[in-house]
């Protein structure tokens, strides 16, 4: 809670003093690679979720406290990293939706809010302004604090398939 409560603190203060930061040339390559990513790792998670499937406890009874021990050690990694992973496509896939705003609204959103002040006339055209500029702050945050958790997550499914890996190569863990 305290780590979502500072991220978006700091993901507001970031996007107050970057307006250039997702201009379309950056945007398009972070939905390329978003757009690959996704296309990857969905198969390779319907492939860990498929070895999980079929790696049963069912199928075959353990006999010794080591082969429970592989089995839970390889249900829970399965377990973590299929949950994560989804989290991280979904997260991809919201940042694709949102990195299409900028491209939208090309140099609206843009904008330097220090540029602007505050009146107290209803005008259409300050309403406009404001609510530009609200949105594209709000926006500017949210992908500042999603791009900061895909890349906590994708950094934790590399190390953990990294661990597991390391374990299957030195035969502590049996698949």
């Amino acid at each position: 809670m305290r780590e979502n409560i500072l991220f978006s603190l700091i993901g507001i203060a970031l996007s107050l003093f970057t307006q250039k930061v997702f201009n379309d040339t950056l945007s398009g390559f972070f939905i390329t690679a978003l757009s690959i990513f996704i296309g990857l790792f969905s198969t390779v998670l319907i492939l860990v979720f498929d070895k999980f499937v079929n790696h049963s406890f069912k199928k075959k009874k353990k006999t010794t406290d080591k082969e429970k021990t592989d089995y839970l050690r390889t249900r829970n990694f399965s377990k973590k990293f299929v949950f994560i992973s989804l989290e991280s496509l979904l997260i991809a896939t919201s940042l694709i939706i949102l990195l299409m705003i900028p491209l939208a609204l090309g140099e609206n959103f843009s904008r330097n809010i220090f540029n602007y002040s505050f009146t107290c006339s209803f005008k259409r055209e300050y309403l406009t302004n404001f609510t530009i500029n609200l949105f594209s702050i709000f926006t500017r945050a949210l992908l500042i604090i999603l791009l900061y958790k895909f890349f906590k997550y994708l950094f934790y499914i590399f190390g953990a398939l990294g661990a597991y890996f390391k374990g299957v190569l030195e035969e502590k863990v049996n698949t």
